[in-house]
């Protein structure tokens, strides 16, 4: 009877049944994500788009079931929706949802063309059991992954820009950062994703006793003791939340600690000339997840652009206070 409906039934089905399934997925993985490792799984990514293109598959229609093209790209059409749905209804930023859409894309679109392989090769029935334990998978395998330790990667983000400026100057400016500017301000990527946006750094004292104290926009705070203090060379210093002062966006409490730490910051100065440095700025962070790889690509990307953005604001700074120090203007301004 479910295989003779299945049989009669229009591709919309499928996209509505899945989408549901997809939504199901999402909820229970993030209320169990105590017991088990939430949405940032095997389960979720790779087991749960596998039943979405099944379900788009087994639901259609046997003239859209036999088509290799609609066993492939149908479940995006299921994943795209569910991505929106995701949205609509607040339960993952953007962001994550833009990161998970490429996996979602290629494991339905297997989920889809398993699914029509088993219904070419089993036409004589047994498909209803099959899709079964396609779509149970996830719920079967998620407390054996729950079990292992996920393997951590140590990964660094370098990025440089020339500065036209004596190092000294700008030295200045990345060692304690005055509250920025709108002015300063630009489109970033990290921003976007919901990553907090930086404020202002004091620095308590110079030297490698030093302590500096970064603010950002939502109100978290960041404790960066100084672990290498090289004078006009490198400044090296480490990374610590402040959790009794700080609030946290979505994004950033999904892989903050628990995922993702980040070790050091490192800046350095690479004299050209007398009035012209490559600055460094370099970010080691430790990744803890099931899909590393992939996560790492994403971390370097965002990690990448927040240190572009710091680099900009810093070599702006820098410049325009070479040139009041070449003529002259600084010297009058700091005695005033």
């Amino acid at each position: 009877m479910v295989e003779r409906w299945c049989m009669q039934s229009l591709p919309v089905v499928g996209f509505v049944v899945a989408l549901a399934y997809g939504l199901m997925g999402e909820i229970f993985f993030q209320q169990a994500s105590d017991l088990l490792l939430g949405t940032l799984s095997i389960s979720f990514l790779f087991l749960i788009p596998v039943g979405v293109g099944a379900l788009t598959v087994a639901l259609a229609s046997a003239s859209w079931r036999s088509s290799w093209s609609y066993a492939v790209f149908a479940p995006w059409v299921a994943c795209g929706l569910l991505g929106v749905a995701v949205l609509i209804l607040s339960m993952e930023a953007w962001i994550c949802v833009a990161m998970g859409l490429p996996l979602f894309f290629v494991m339905s679109s297997l989920g889809g063309v398993i699914m029509r392989w088993w219904f070419t090769r089993k036409q004589g029935g047994g498909n209803s059991s099959f899709l079964g334990m396609l779509l149970l998978m996830p719920l079967l395998f998620s407390p054996l992954e729950a079990q292992w330790q996920s393997p951590t990667v140590v990964r660094e983000v370098k990025s440089a820009v020339l500065v036209a400026a004596p190092a000294e100057v700008v030295w200045a400016e990345f060692v304690t950062v005055p509250k920025i500017q709108p002015e300063e301000e630009r489109f970033a990527w990290f921003q976007a994703a919901g990553l907090p946006h930086p404020v202002e750094a004091r620095l308590d004292q110079p030297g490698i006793d030093g302590v500096r104290y970064a603010s950002y926009d939502n109100g978290m705070k960041v404790i960066e003791p100084v672990q290498v203090w090289e004078l006009y060379d490198r400044y090296r210093f480490g990374v610590l939340l402040d959790h009794e002062n700080s609030q946290r966006t979505p994004l950033w409490s999904d892989v903050a600690g628990e995922h993702l730490q980040v070790e050091w910051v490192e800046y350095q100065i690479e004299p050209i000339s007398s009035e012209l440095v490559r600055l460094h700025l370099t970010s080691r962070y430790a990744l803890t997840t099931p899909v590393n790889l992939y996560a790492s690509a994403w971390v370097d990307f965002l990690l990448g652009d927040f240190q572009s953005y710091i680099l900009d604001v810093v070599t702006g700074r820098a410049e325009r206070a070479g040139i009041l120090t070449s003529t002259g203007v600084g010297a009058t301004l700091q005695i005033d």
